[in-house]
Formats: structure tokens, sequence, C-alpha cells
């Protein structure tokens, strides 16, 4: 027998309704969190890039943590107006504890973000921002779940990682790694008992071989493919150099870190930097050379001891560049330079002169005394702005009576197109610096015709000094260069390397017209207007910088660099992104030699060496006691395919960023 069934289905569709409802409420506020998530991520990513961005373009730390913190809360649709314990960003010491900061979002809106600023050394400045954001939730809350979600992103983003531009670096990659070919290590250094020093990370695609004599003071990381260093205990790592010194002394220990070895899986890709455009036919001369292509290879240094300036441009040597004896530089220095001269003074007179001698000027007689006079080399070359030396040592002339004058003559620098004379008065008067002041442009009629071993007087009016330019004169602050009266040049840096090497060129200056006004410390617009030089690691493609006096080594056909029994030092600039010796490796190969740079005394190559399909050596003679010494100063890095040193008495290879190509821009590491 059937029996009805009867009842009310509203239970069950209410039980049916909240589930629904909970499904909805689930769709429609996960998809807010995770629309909410995607835009506080890209934000927080957006920001920590824009803050080591901004560091490594030049700004301060404070500068820099405030762009992130201003960008994230556009990026976030935030209120500005933000409140952050502490009230100021802190400045990381080099090696030290992380400072952090927590800002509170203006608005009410709960959401707070957390930078932590560190200063890992070689290993760059990190920026870490964490954020935090409450989400309120709409239809869960029927659900009791909660009135709101937390929602969270983490950002980290590196600037200035030297790995991307190494003090060395092997791009090679050997057979101890997974396809690699060849049995030679990308580096390899063996220093018989010698201990050598590299400022700056080393990098390499494959091994990194120390000899079992070798001895290498890292200041800096290690990072090397598929193995780690052999002979690693021969690596000694050091305490980091503070960015701003020029290899004076360590940070203090406050403020170091030591290198370490950061990676055994690292792949250092080839940055692929364009090949210069050369210009010209060249010329060859005895003394001053211009830039332009040369089909066969210079050989400088053949025969003699010898000296040769290369004027600023790219020199395209497509037979080979070989240095075998004297010196070939670009550097631009004074007659009767203060301590060592750079240009050698034995078997010819490179290092040049000068000599003052009382005269009577009948009429135009000056003021009787002793007067102190310095010179400087000057140099005009077109197409590049103009270059002044630092000053050279001082001499003294006692003039005597009504018509007293004296006279001055001038042996000639290699490089120098004209000298101006700076004189200091009896009485020591003006408000220089020093007393010294401008007085007059002496040219140099014989800088074209100049050979080895005749260097010539330059002879030329005037070479008496007399009332014609001193009447009137006093030395005096803000003149403007080669004007009467204008204080003289900074004085040349001591060499930190030792007093038997020459002096450096002048440090860069705070403002243009101080400091190096000759060479690569001087900066110009493309204008020729002398400005302060971009800070290290700045992103110089979008800067309107150059430096006058620069070169770039540009070595085709297949050809090599072999400095064997010479000195080469050179200098690259701003205009070639501080690339000094280029050679390519299409559309011929590359020498397969190997490129050689062994200096005599003092060589150095300022700028980076960049041949990523040959090797590039430093190796001594192979004797106990006087093996070559290279790379005397601050460098821009080799990054070649294989790098061997060996025998090298004494190598320091500092890696600078000043003269370095900009970094590899800054990047999100995490």
């Amino acid at each position: 027998m059937q029996h009805s069934q009867r009842g009310q289905a509203i239970v069950l569709i209410a039980l049916m309704m909240a589930v629904l409802i909970g499904f909805a409420g689930l769709a429609i506020d996960s998809a807010r969190a995770f629309d909410n998530r995607r835009i506080l991520q890209d934000a927080t990513d957006a920001a920590a890039l824009a803050a080591a961005d901004s560091y490594q373009a030049g700004a301060s730390w404070s500068a820099a943590e405030t762009t992130a913190l201003h960008l994230f809360e556009v990026d976030s649709r935030l209120y500005a107006g933000e409140s952050c314990s502490p009230g100021i960003f802190s400045v990381p010491s080099v090696g030290g504890a992380a400072v952090v900061t927590t800002c509170t979002m203006a608005g009410g809106s709960g959401t707070s973000l957390t930078l932590t600023a560190a200063d890992l050394g070689p290993a760059g400045q990190t920026f870490k921002l964490d954020a935090i954001r409450p989400l309120t939730l709409a239809l869960m809350q029927v659900l009791s779940g909660g009135s709101s979600l937390t929602l969270l992103a983490t950002a980290t983003a590196v600037a200035n990682d030297q790995s991307l531009t190494p003090a060395l670096g092997g791009l090679a990659t050997d057979s101890s790694c997974p396809g690699g070919s060849g049995t030679a290590s990308p580096i390899h250094i063996e220093m018989r008992t010698n201990s050598a020093a590299v400022y700056g990370d080393i990098v390499s695609n494959g091994l990194l071989e120390m000899g079992g004599l070798s001895y290498v003071n890292l200041t800096g990381d290690a990072l090397t493919r598929c193995a780690p260093p052999i002979d690693a205990d021969h690596l000694q790592y050091q305490g980091y150099q503070c960015p701003t010194q020029f290899l004076t002394s360590p940070c203090p220990s406050s403020g170091s870190i030591s290198g370490r070895l950061r990676s055994t899986a690292n792949h250092f890709a080839d940055p692929g930097f364009a090949p210069p455009t050369s210009v010209g036919g060249g010329s060859p001369a005895a003394v001053n050379w211009l830039p332009g292509t040369y089909s066969i290879d210079p050989r400088f240094g053949n025969s003699s001891a010898t000296c040769y300036f290369l004027g600023s441009g790219v020199y395209e040597w497509q037979g080979g560049l070989t240095v075998s004896g004297g010196v070939v530089s670009n550097e631009l220095r004074p007659p009767d330079e203060p301590g060592t001269h750079f240009w050698p003074t034995n078997v010819v007179n490179c290092g040049g002169g000068f000599a003052v001698a009382p005269t009577s000027s009948p009429g135009k007689g000056i003021t009787p005394g002793t007067w102190s006079v310095k010179v400087t080399a000057q140099r005009d070359q077109a197409g590049a702005a103009s270059r002044e030396s630092s000053p050279s040592i001082q001499r003294q002339v006692t003039v005597s009576g009504a018509d007293g004058a004296f006279t001055i003559a001038i042996n000639n620098v290699p490089g120098a197109t004209s000298y101006n004379v700076y004189v200091a008065a009896p009485s020591a008067t003006g408000n220089c610096t020093t007393p010294f002041g401008w007085v007059v442009n002496i040219p140099n009629v014989n800088y074209a015709g100049e050979t080895q071993g005749n260097l010539q007087t330059a002879q030329n009016a005037p070479s008496v000094i007399d009332a014609t330019y001193l009447a009137g004169w006093a030395p005096g602050l803000f003149f403007p260069p080669r004007s009467s009266g204008a204080c003289q040049p900074d004085p040349e840096a001591a060499n930190p390397f030792g007093g038997s090497l020459p002096s450096l060129s002048p440090t860069r200056g705070l403002v243009a017209n101080k400091g190096d006004r000759a060479d690569e410390n001087f900066c110009v617009t493309s204008g020729g207007s002398p400005t302060v030089c971009p800070v290290p690691g700045a992103k110089r493609a979008t800067l309107d910088f150059a430096t006058p006096g620069a070169v770039e080594m540009y070595v085709t056909q297949g050809t090599c660099i072999n400095v064997n029994a010479g000195d080469a030092f050179l200098f690259s600039g701003y205009q070639y992104d501080w690339i000094l010796n280029y050679e390519p490796a299409t559309p011929l190969p590359a020498c397969s030699a190997g490129n050689n740079w062994n200096g005599v005394t003092n060589s150095d190559a300022i700028g980076l060496s960049y041949t990523p399909q040959a090797a590039f050596n430093i190796t001594g003679d192979g004797g106990s006691n006087n093996d070559t010494w290279s790379l005397e100063g601050p460098t821009g890095g080799i990054i070649a395919a294989s790098i061997h040193i060996q025998h090298a008495t004494g190598l320091i290879v500092d890696f600078d960023p000043r003269y370095a190509p900009s970094p590899g821009g800054a990047r999100l590491i995490g």
C-alpha cells in the first residue's frame, strides 16, 4: 500500500544556499585575493628594482630607499604620508649589519612596508622589501571565515654586483664542465713563490686553477662553474676595499667584508660589447701618433728604448700591435716632472725639461727678486677637448735691476703641442691655493717633426718673460684656465705601489677644472666643456661624458697584442665605455697565439681588455728576481676566452669601477 509523502524543502534549500554562497564567496574572495596579491607583488618588485637602479645610478642610500617607498605607494594606489620607524633611513656599513626601516602607510589601509638595506661589498648592495597588506573579505564572512586576509609579498634587488664586471673573467668552458672542451682552465694563475693581488672578483666559466706555488690575495669573490678552485688554499681572501678609495689601504675592520667562494655553478655570459668605429687612415710617426687604421704592425721600440705618444681616438691595428721596447702611452706629463719621470730619461731624453735664466729687457723690467717658475704641457688636438698636465718641478731665477727679466727654454715632452708658464712673484702674493699664476702659453712649433732622441728645444717667442706679460699680473681664484693669473692645475698623486714608480695623474675633481685636467681622471661634455666625472657604477649610456685623451686599441684580422720587452701605459674613456683593448671574434678568427701584456717597469691598461675568443696572458721572463711587472695602476678588468698569469712578480690587478664598462643593470635576485 502506497503512502503519500508531504513536507517542506526550504530547509534543504537553506542548507544548499549556504553552500552555494560559500562557493561564490570562495570564488569571489579568492579572485580578489589573487588579484590584490599580484598587485602587491608587482609593486614590491618594482620598488626594490627602482631602489637598486637608483643607487647604481649614483643616488644615496636614503634617496634610493625613498624612491622605493614612493613608487610602492603609487603602484599600490595608497596615500602618501607614511610613518616610518626609525624616522630616517640609515646607511649600512660595508659587511656590517643590515639596516631595517618599517613604514606604515597613511589612509588607514593597514599596509606596511619593511625595507632592509645591506652593503655586501663586492657582491653588491641589496634592497629587500617585505610588504604586508590586509584584504577585507566580502562573502566569506558569511561562513565565519574571518573578516580579512593578510597578503604578503617580498622582493630583493641588487646593484653593482662586481661578478658582472670582474677583475678577471674567463669565458671558455673547459672539460671540467658538461659539454666543455679542452683541458686548459679558463683562468690559470701560476706565480712561482710570489703572490699577486687582485682587487675585484675572479669569475670562471670552468675551473679556476691555482698553481702549486701560487698565492693570490683576493679582495673580492671567486665564482666558478662545475668545480671549486684547484689548490683553493692558495687563494687568500682579504677584506673588501672601500669603493671610494684607490688602493691606499683596506677599509677599516668595522666596514670590511672578506671575499669568499660565492658559487661553483656560475655561468658568466659573454657581455657582447660592440666593436668601435675606426675613423680615417693612420699615419706612422716618429714620436706623436694619431688615430686611424694601420695595416702593418707598428713594432714600437723595435730598435731602441724609445717613447711614443698616442693621440686620442681609435687605433685599428690590422697587422697586430707589438711593443718591444721603450714606452707607449697617451698620458700627458709635464717637462721636468716631479719625482720619477713617467717618460724615460735614459738613452733618449723623453722626459723633457726647462731652464730659466736672468736677462735684461729695457723698459720692461719686472719686480726684482727671486721668481719661481713652473711649466705644464698643453695638448690641443682636432676634434678633442684641450688637455693640460699637472705642473713641473719648481725652478727659480733671481732678477735684478730696473730692466731685469728672465728667459725660459723648454725641451719637449711627448704629446705636448704647447706649454703653459706659471710664476710666483718674489712677494708670493695672490689668493690661489699656491702663489703660482698663469703667464703665457708657448707653442711647440717642432711638434710635427719631432724624432726619437731629438725632442727639440722649443725656441719660440716669447722666450723672454718681462713686463709685457707681468704688468698688472696677479694670481687669483676662479680665473678660467689660460687666462692671466689663473691658478696652476692640481699636482700629481703619490704612487701607492712604490717610490721607484712615477707619480699618478691627479685624482678626479669635485668641480669642473679641478683635479686632473689631462688624463684618465679628466671629463668633459661632448661639447668639450670640463665637467665632474660620473660616479662609479653610474649607467653612463644616457650620460653625455667623454675623456679627452682616451684611446681604444682595436686589433683585427686575427692578429695579436704583444707587449713583451717595453711598457704600454694606456687609458680608455667614457666615450668607449672604458674598453681599452678590443679584439673581435668575427669575421676572422681571433689571435690564435694569445695576447700578451707583459710590461717591464710601468705598464697599465686603464680600462677593460676584452678578447672573448682569444687568450689574454700576463707572463714574466721566468727569472727569480726580475720578472715582469704589469698593470701598475687601476684597471677595468680583463674578460677573455682564457687568462693565464705566470711568473709576474709584484703583479697587481686593481679593478676599479671608475675605469670599467657600466656594470650590468640592477636586477631582482629574490
